[in-house]
């Protein structure tokens, strides 16, 4: 008698508790508040970035019906992010003891590749084929990294001579860059202007930024999701899901304006909210 009962609560807890496995696209990009010129025309865009996920699935089934579900994901967000508009470039020397800033336009575009480790938490109602989930998901970032180019154009220097236009590759690891003149990854020619200064081949994350330790963006990262699923089988499913941040992604204090300088020659900084926008498209399999 004792040996069945222990055999029929095992069996009961092997019923309530199931894992599984899923895979699939992601569709991200920023939102939020963009930089302006004076006439209200933007100068930011944000467009969608394409990673991917993968990870493991626990399932807590209350009933044939409803249950819970939490997730470890290895999962990558990010952006297509352009600023075009007026703005300014600052050089140096080659001993780094003297600078120039020069007046243009700017066209820095970049894609940013943001990967988490993404931990949702789901209840979900199931009919038949069809489930539908929501919850919360808590995401810590791991590494961030981004490639683009910055072009450089229409420049003048601070005596109003005209200068050829000065393309510039992006490579930035936003968690192992230094501040400004670090980031000379491949100097190339010099530009004479009162002197010699260094025209970057390359630069990294932090060449126009502030003077300080802390990183552009979060390390965590708060949001909702919602699903729908259809199931193939007992076990295989195609998921659609979105998932909208709800925390700040960008450190205010190396989130720069590129419009101009201050009148101490500083960069500016912006307390913009720029959140985490996603869409997931998965396959995967509940045992």
């Amino acid at each position: 008698m004792f040996c069945f009962c222990l055999s029929g609560t095992y069996t009961i807890s092997a019923q309530s508790i199931s894992g599984g496995f899923k895979t699939g696209l992601n569709f991200s990009r920023f939102d939020g508040e963009q930089i302006n010129d004076a006439n209200g025309n933007s100068l930011e865009s944000f467009d969608n970035s394409t990673g991917f996920h993968i990870g493991a699935i626990v399932n807590f089934n209350l009933t044939d019906y409803f249950g819970f579900r939490t997730e470890l994901l290895y999962s990558q967000k990010g952006t297509s992010y352009i600023y075009d508009g007026p703005s300014y470039l600052r050089l140096y020397n080659e001993n780094l003891s003297q600078n120039v800033v020069l007046d243009g336009n700017r066209r820095y575009s970049v894609n940013i590749n943001n990967s988490y480790v993404d931990i949702p938490v789901m209840a979900y109602f199931r009919v038949g084929r069809i489930e539908v989930s929501a919850g919360v998901n808590a995401a810590v970032l791991l590494g961030s990294r981004a490639s683009g180019e910055l072009a450089f154009r229409d420049v003048k220097t601070p005596l109003g001579q005209n200068l050829d236009d000065i393309i510039i590759s992006i490579d930035a690891n936003y968690f192992q860059d230094e501040y400004q003149v670090q980031d000379f990854l491949d100097p190339g020619s010099l530009l004479i202007q009162n002197g010699a200064y260094v025209v970057p081949k390359t630069i990294g994350a932090y060449y126009d930024a502030n003077d300080s330790d802390e990183n552009l963006f979060n390390r965590l990262d708060l949001g909702l999701n919602a699903q729908l699923a259809f199931y193939l089988n007992k076990g295989l499913f195609l998921g659609l899901r979105m998932n909208y941040g709800l925390t700040d992604v960008t450190n205010e204090s190396q989130d720069v304006d590129y419009q101009a300088l201050n009148q101490s020659g500083q960069v500016e900084l912006r307390d913009d909210f720029d959140q985490n926008i996603s869409f997931q498209v998965s396959i995967g399999f509940s045992f």
